[in-house]
């Protein structure tokens, strides 16, 4: 089911979450209708802590 009312803020708050990470977006129209939306971040460096 598709959302027709949506406000279109989505994908504009996912795009400054990205750029504010240093990752890539990427949007793929669906032949089936709406749009694929991957983001990619980057590994970190060294040990990450606070995982466990």
């Amino acid at each position: 089911m598709q959302n027709q009312h949506g406000l279109g803020l989505g994908l504009a708050i996912v795009a400054a979450i990205t750029t504010a990470h240093d990752a890539t977006l990427t949007t793929t129209p669906n032949p089936d209708g709406g749009l694929i939306v991957l983001v990619e971040f980057a590994r970190p460096r060294g040990r990450v802590t606070g995982l466990e």
